[in-house]
């Protein structure tokens, strides 16, 4: 199940993913922090800060997230500062019954593979209920 409108905002943990970034080991405890939603041109927008933890500190990446068109789960991510110029797309595949876990894919650019991550409200879950929740084969090819 998908819904374009759901409440993206606040601290989303990243609980199993297939993406190079966190699989190698060396960044740790990635989550996305959705901030300051707002509407523009009937678009949802909102401030993306990824944060992981590599060499025992904390990195973060920051861009903007823009609703490709009103309602649709798809976005696109744009770099601030000097990631200005780099852009993502990326789209809400699953949302899970209580809306605590979702699942993004996220499509291919000149720096990274298309990927899925699964994120949860919290970092610690119940990976046999995410799975429950989330139910779809192709997902299940994520590390956990």
């Amino acid at each position: 199940m998908v819904r374009a409108a759901m409440n993206l905002e606040g601290a989303w943990h990243v609980v199993a993913s297939n993406f190079p970034m966190w699989m190698k080991g060396d960044r740790t405890r990635p989550r996305f922090i959705y901030s300051n939603p707002r509407v523009v041109e009937g678009r949802q927008q909102f401030d993306d800060t990824v944060e992981y933890v590599q060499g025992g500190r904390t990195k973060t990446i920051v861009g903007v997230d823009t609703q490709e068109s009103a309602g649709s789960p798809k976005y696109v991510w744009r770099g601030t500062g000097w990631l200005r110029f780099l852009t993502s797309r990326w789209e809400v595949i699953h949302v899970a019954a209580d809306e605590q876990c979702l699942a993004l894919s996220f499509s291919k650019t000149w720096a990274t593979p298309a990927g899925i991550d699964i994120i949860a409200r919290s970092p610690a879950v119940d990976f046999s209920a995410v799975r429950a929740a989330i139910g779809s084969p192709s997902l299940m090819q994520v590390a956990w």
